[in-house]
C-alpha cells in the first residue's frame, strides 16, 4: 500500500497474492476460491472487486494475528530466561573484571553455610537419614513424620513395619500385573512372575505352584517371603543417626569435608540460635581463609619460578626477586637466590605476607589510588607505584563504577595470585553448572506442554519449574565453590616453547656440510641431563 503517484495524488494499493499459497488456503482458500468460480474468473485475470479486496485484507489480519501470537508466546517462555541469562552473566562478568571477587566468593560461603546449618539442624534431620537408609537397605519408602522422636528399636521396628505395608501393596499390584484376575491363561506371565519374585524375595516360583495355589494362597506365600527378607534385614546402620546430638556432628562433618576446618560439636551445641552458628563457623572460615590469603600467593610464585628456572634460571630468579621486593619491599639482590635454601625463602616470605595482609596493606593502597581525582594523576599514580599504565576505558569512566575498576586494578596487582586463584575456581564452577542449566531447561520447555493434560497452564508451570532449576543450581554452585576454595590449589602453567625451525636436511647424495648440525631425528643420545643449558 502506499501513493504511487506525486503530490496531490492519493496513490492505490495492488496486491500479487497466490491462492495456492499455504497462508492463503489456511485462511481465505477456500472461500475465495468459491466467489472466483461462481463469478468466472480466469487465471491471470485482475481481481478488482471491494469484497476480494476485503477477503484478502481479513486474511492478512489474521496472519498477522497468528504471527503475533507466536512471538507473544514465545517471549513468555524466554521470559524467565531472560532473567536468569542477565543475573548469571552479570556474575560472570564481574568475575571476569576481577570487581570484589573475595566478597562474592564470601557471599557463596555465607550462604552455604547457612543452608548446611538449616539442613542438619533441622529436627527432621535424623528422620531423613533415617528414612534415606531404608530406602538404600530394603527399597522402603517411609514417611519422615513417622519417624520422628524415636530411639533406635522404635526406629527399627517402624522401618521394618512400613517395609511390611509398603510389600503387601507391592505384592498386589505386581501379581495383577503377571496374573490378571479377569483373563484367561494367555494373558499370564508365569516366567515374568517367576523372575520377579527371585530377584525381589529370593523365593522359587514356578509354574505348577501357580496352577496348584489359589491366588490368596500364592499372595501369602509371598507375603511370608517378604516378611522373612524384612525381619532378617540388618538395619544396624540406624545406630549411627541415633548418637547424641547427630545434627551437630553432621554439621562438622560437613564443615571438615568441605573446609578442612576441625570444631568441636560441643561448640555449636552450646550456641542459643542458628545465627550464633553460623557467626561461629564464619568465624573459623575468615581465619583459615585469611591463612590461605598469607600462604598461597607465596606457594604460587615458588612453583612458578621453579617451573620458569627449566628454562631460563638467572631470569627466573631476577623475575622473583623483583617481585618480592615490589610486593613485600624487602630490598633483596639477586644473590639471595643463590646463599640461602628454597625453605628458609618461603619462611622469611611467608612471614612477610603476613605483616603485608596485618597491615592492610591493599585497603591503603586502594585509596592511594582513588585520591587521585584526574586522569592525568591517575596514571601517573600507577607508573611510578606498579610501573604499569590504566587502560584508556578505565580513564574515561566516573563514580562508583570507576572506583569499582580502579580498586579491582589495585587487587589485580597487588593479589595478583588470589585473584587468579579466586576467578579459576570461580569459572570452573560457574561455566559448567550453566552448560547443564540450559540443557536442562531446553528438556523442560520440550516436554512442559503435557502439563495441560492436568488442567494446569504450560507457560505458568515453565516459569515455576525453571525458576526452581534456577536456585537449584545456584545451590550447588554455593556448595562448590564453598569446597574449591579451600580444597583446590590452581598451580600456574607455563605456555609451551616456541617449536624451532626444522632443520633443511642436505640434497639426497650430497654430503652435509662440515660443522653443520645433524638433521633432526638423526641422533641417539639419551637419559638426564640432556636437556640441561650448555655451558
Amino acid at each position: 500500500r502506499g501513493r504511487s503517484g506525486r503530490q496531490g495524488d492519493n496513490g492505490s494499493s495492488r496486491f500479487f497474492v497466490s491462492l495456492e499459497d499455504d497462508l492463503m488456503q489456511m485462511f481465505a482458500g477456500e472461500t475465495t476460491l468459491k466467489i472466483l468460480s461462481k463469478m468466472g474468473m480466469k487465471e491471470g485475470d485482475s481481481i478488482e472487486h471491494p469484497m476480494m479486496s476485503k477477503s484478502l485484507v481479513r486474511a492478512q489480519r489474521k496472519v498477522e494475528e497468528r504471527n503475533f501470537s507466536w512471538r507473544k508466546n514465545i517471549l513468555e517462555y524466554d521470559e524467565i530466561m531472560e532473567h536468569q541469562r542477565q543475573d548469571f552473566y552479570g556474575m560472570r562478568q564481574r568475575v571476569l573484571d576481577g570487581r570484589d571477587l573475595k566478597e562474592m566468593i564470601f557471599d557463596f560461603i555465607e550462604q552455604s553455610v547457612h543452608d548446611a546449618v538449616g539442613h542438619y539442624l533441622d529436627r527432621d534431620f535424623t528422620a531423613e537419614c533415617v528414612a534415606e537408609y531404608a530406602r538404600e537397605a530394603i527399597g522402603c519408602s517411609i514417611p519422615v513424620e513417622r519417624l520422628r522422636n524415636k530411639d533406635r528399636d522404635d526406629l527399627m521396628a517402624a522401618v521394618r513395619r512400613a517395609a511390611r505395608e509398603e510389600a503387601v501393596h507391592e505384592i498386589n499390584m505386581t501379581l495383577g500385573e503377571y496374573l490378571p484376575s479377569e483373563g484367561d491363561e494367555a494373558d499370564q506371565d508365569i516366567r515374568g512372575l517367576a523372575g520377579w519374585a527371585m530377584e525381589r524375595f529370593n523365593l522359587k516360583v514356578t509354574a505348577s505352584d501357580v496352577h496348584d495355589l489359589s491366588r490368596r494362597d500364592l499372595i501369602n506365600r509371598l507375603q511370608e517371603a517378604a516378611a522373612e527378607q524384612i525381619d532378617n534385614a540388618d538395619l544396624s546402620g540406624i545406630a549411627e543417626f541415633c548418637i547424641p546430638n547427630h545434627g551437630a556432628v553432621a554439621l562438622t562433618r560437613w564443615l571438615k569435608d568441605k573446609t578442612g576446618i576441625s570444631m568441636d560439636p560441643a561448640t555449636i551445641i552450646d550456641k542459643e540460635t542458628t545465627e550464633e552458628i553460623v557467626d561461629a563457623i564464619l568465624d573459623n572460615v575468615h581465619k583459615a581463609y585469611a591463612t590461605r590469603e598469607v600462604e598461597y600467593p607465596v606457594s604460587f610464585r615458588m612453583s612458578l619460578t621453579m617451573s620458569m628456572m627449566q628454562r631460563d634460571p638467572k631470569a627466573a630468579a631476577a623475575e622473583f626477586v623483583r617481585w618480592a621486593n615490589r610486593r613485600y619491599n624487602l630490598g633483596w639482590e639477586e644473590s639471595v637466590m643463590r646463599t640461602r635454601m628454597p625453605q628458609q625463602i618461603q619462611d622469611d616470605l611467608v612471614k612477610a605476607a603476613r605483616q603485608f595482609s596485618d597491615s592492610d596493606a591493599i585497603e591503603k593502597a586502594v585509596e592511594e589510588a582513588l585520591a587521585c581525582t584526574t586522569r592525568e594523576q591517575l596514571q601517573q599514580h600507577f607508573r611510578e607505584r606498579y610501573d604499569t599504565a590504566l587502560p584508556h576505558y578505565i580513564l574515561r569512566l566516573s563514580g562508583k563504577e570507576r572506583d569499582d575498576l580502579v580498586r579491582a586494578r589495585v587487587e589485580s596487582i597487588l593479589r595478583e595470585e588470589l585473584v587468579y586463584f579466586e576467578r579459576a575456581i570461580m569459572l570452573e564452577v560457574l561455566d559448567p553448572a550453566w552448560k547443564e542449566h540450559l540443557y536442562r531447561m531446553d528438556q523442560l520447555r520440550d516436554t512442559i506442554g503435557f502439563r495441560a493434560f492436568s488442567q494446569s497452564d504450560p507457560r505458568i508451570e515453565y516459569k515455576r519449574e525453571g525458576a526452581r532449576m534456577y536456585d537449584e543450581m545456584l545451590a550447588s554452585l554455593r556448595d562448590k565453590v564453598t569446597e574449591y576454595t579451600f580444597t583446590r590449589q590452581p598451580m600456574p602453567r607455563l605456555a609451551p616453547r616456541a617449536a624451532a625451525p626444522p632443520q633443511r636436511r642436505p640434497p639426497a647424495g650430497r654430503p652435509a656440510p662440515i660443522g653443520a648440525p645433524a638433521p633432526l631425528g638423526s641422533g641417539t643420545i639419551t637419559g638426564p641431563g640432556f636437556d640441561a643449558p650448555m655451558a
